[in-house]
C-alpha cells in the first residue's frame, strides 16, 4: 500500500507516463475488482486511481505553458510541423511546398506577429498554401512555437529580424 501511495503521489506530476500508469493500475484495479469479487477491498484504490486520472486529463487540456518556451514550442513544432517544414525547419522535404523556417529561408526577415498569424490563421491566399492552427493551439502555445523558429535562425538574423 505505501509503494501505491508513493506512486500516485509521484503521479501528480501528470506527465504522459505517470498518466498511463495510473490508467493501468485503475484498468487493472477495475478488473480484478469485477474478476475476483472483491469490490469492496478494492473500492479505495479504484477511487484514488480514477480521481488521479481525472486530474491528470484535465491538466492534459490545460493551454498555458510552463517553462521555456522554445522547448514547449520545439515540442508541439515536432508531431505538427515537421512533417511539412521538416524536423529543423529545413523545407521542402515532401511533395507540399512548405518552405524552410530554419536560417536557410526567410522567415526571419518576418515580424513576430506575422509568424504568429500564419499560424493561427494559415495561409491560403499565397503561393505556399498553409493550414491554419489556431483552434488546435492557445495563444500562448503559438508564441511558443514562434519562440523555437528563433532558435533555427543565426545571430544575426535574430538580430536584424523586425
Amino acid at each position: 500500500m505505501k509503494k501505491l501511495l508513493i506512486m500516485l503521489v509521484n503521479s501528480l506530476k501528470c506527465d504522459t507516463f505517470s498518466r498511463l500508469w495510473s490508467s493501468a493500475i485503475g484498468l487493472y484495479a477495475v478488473c480484478k475488482a469485477l474478476w475476483y469479487g472483491t469490490w469492496v477491498r478494492w473500492k479505495p484504490g479504484i477511487v484514488l486511481c480514477s480521481l488521479l486520472l481525472a486530474a491528470c486529463t484535465s491538466a492534459v487540456g490545460e493551454t498555458a505553458v510552463s517553462g521555456d518556451p522554445a522547448t514547449v514550442g520545439q515540442s508541439l513544432y515536432v508531431p505538427s510541423c515537421a512533417g511539412c517544414h521538416g524536423e529543423q525547419g529545413e523545407g521542402f522535404i515532401s511533395a507540399i511546398p512548405a518552405p524552410a523556417l530554419n536560417s536557410g529561408g526567410t522567415l526571419w526577415q518576418q515580424t513576430d506577429q506575422q509568424i504568429y498569424d500564419w499560424i493561427a490563421n494559415g495561409k491560403l491566399d499565397s503561393n505556399d498554401p498553409m493550414p491554419a492552427y489556431g483552434n488546435q493551439f492557445s495563444e500562448d502555445q503559438i508564441w511558443a512555437i514562434v519562440a523555437y523558429l528563433h532558435t533555427l535562425w543565426s545571430e544575426e538574423q535574430r538580430a536584424a529580424q523586425p
